[in-house]
């Protein structure tokens, strides 16, 4: 059965790797492994794992979480765990119409690809996601979590405005534009020691990224923030270093 998972794994792969440059994406799990019935469980237990680390430094920080970059909620599932025992609320940021444009900037590293609304993802596939990873009702899961729908130039800013305390972020649209406006919006209402997960910072995918952290810390007094890196292992098992900020 080795040999099986090992072509399963390989196909889908291959098959990502072909369609991706057609801005196609296979929906299908990272991990293929053992019985069909936990086909991913490897994968979303590893990115729990991982994602643990942050929540773990912000324990003693008053205030909520944000999501910037929702897709099929998978994120907010796991924050959603990791928060259980805890009175945060979850806020997830998304167009749910897929990416915006991309500038220059995302085109910058030599191996971007543009997805435009391949990636979009309705807000009841969402909410979709969450029931099912929890049992929970949507009328339930709306006492923990709010969807944010638009885009994050608009949503953003809004949102800041009503001045929430915010522990932790997760930069996570793959765009320069969304992530350069959720740092310049959730920034100043981040609380102290509070925790921006930025993620790999040099990837040819998504240069646009690293180049609105760079740009943002540019613009801070060196006092006020710590760089910090996380490493992980991602789904092909190799070791990438992750990059987050700690506000001080």
């Amino acid at each position: 059965m080795s040999i099986v998972h090992t072509v399963a794994r390989a196909t889908f792969r291959g098959a990502n790797r072909f369609l991706n440059p057609l801005g196609a994406v296979i929906a299908v799990p990272d991990v293929v492994h053992g019985s069909p019935a936990f086909t991913g469980a490897p994968m979303f237990s590893r990115r729990m794992w991982d994602m643990a680390h942050y929540f773990d430094l912000v324990k003693d920080v008053d205030g909520d979480v944000v999501e910037a970059g929702v897709h099929w909620g998978y994120g907010l599932l796991c924050f959603l765990h990791l928060t259980r025992n805890m009175p945060r609320m979850l806020n997830g940021f998304d167009s749910f119409s897929g990416h915006s444009v991309p500038v220059q900037a995302d085109k910058s590293g030599g191996g971007f690809v543009a997805m435009g609304s391949t990636f979009a993802v309705s807000q009841e596939a969402v909410w979709r996601t969450l029931e099912l990873g929890t049992g929970l009702t949507k009328r339930d899961l709306q006492q923990k979590i709010q969807l944010h729908a638009g885009w994050i130039n608009d949503t953003m800013p809004k949102f800041a405005a009503s001045k929430p305390k915010i522990a932790l972020v997760h930069l996570d649209p793959d765009l320069y534009e969304p992530c350069r406006d959720t740092l310049a919006a959730i920034w100043p209402v981040l609380a102290t020691g509070g925790v921006v997960i930025c993620g790999r910072m040099v990837n040819t995918d998504t240069a646009g990224k690293g180049q609105a952290v760079r740009e943002h810390l540019a613009t801070l007094p060196p006092d006020s923030f710590d760089v910090r890196t996380h490493q992980i292992v991602d789904t092909a098992g190799s070791s990438v270093e992750m990059t987050y900020l700690v506000k001080q």
